[in-house]
């Protein structure tokens, strides 16, 4: 019975996040209860989020306030998470969607190219 409990747990935990979409879930096998899922954002994610923010406020602005990157984005993430910040910056960079304002990666605008891919 309770393995069975357990299982059920475990189904509830991966589709309360989003059913393993870049979301790895650990499962201990403590006495068959899930612990913790392990929500560690991929670069792809963090591009997904980046362009997500310039699309919410395109009409306003072409520049991330660096006061959200900061304090709102990086803030929540790990160490491991702010590489792969770094990472998903510099791939928009290449790839010429965003460019950095002054050299600082705190400070974002969105490119003609990163604009129309958005909108």
């Amino acid at each position: 019975m309770q393995n069975k409990k357990a299982s059920i747990q475990a189904t509830d935990a991966y589709k309360k996040f989003g059913g393993g979409n870049d979301i790895p879930l650990v499962a201990a096998t403590n006495r068959n209860l899930v612990k913790e899922a392990n929500m560690l954002k991929t670069p792809k994610a963090i591009k997904r989020d980046i362009l997500s923010k310039f699309r919410s406020q395109l009409d306003d602005r072409d520049t991330i306030p660096s006061k959200w990157l900061k304090e709102d984005y990086l803030k929540l993430l790990s160490s491991q998470e702010k590489t792969h910040f770094n990472r998903a910056v510099s791939d928009l960079v290449e790839k010429g969607l965003i460019e950095k304002v002054n050299s600082c990666i705190h400070s974002l605008r969105i490119t003609d190219k990163g604009a129309s891919l958005i909108s």
